[in-house]
């Protein structure tokens, strides 16, 4: 009986190793799964900040160029104006 229960006990101990390795590759697997998926996400966002930095910028530009733009006019305008 004694040798059965040490039998037993070793038994359950093995099983219960196998079940944690089990769940803990699972929940590697998982982490892993979940950190692709996080740069993936890093990368689009990464992506969609360059984009948007470079429409600021072109826009800033374009600004810039009207404002320049507007001065001459002016200063043509005013020009203009007092040959009247």
């Amino acid at each position: 009986m004694r040798d059965y229960v040490v039998g037993m006990r070793s038994e359950l101990r093995r099983t219960i190793m196998e079940a944690i390795a089990e769940y803990l590759r699972q929940y590697e697997s998982i982490v892993r799964q979940l950190i692709r998926e996080h740069e993936s996400k890093k990368a689009e966002l990464q992506n969609y900040i360059g984009k948007i930095t470079n429409i600021i910028r072109e826009l800033a530009q374009r600004r810039n160029q009207l404002v320049k733009e507007q001065g001459m006019l002016r200063r043509v305008a005013g020009d203009n104006f007092r040959h009247w």
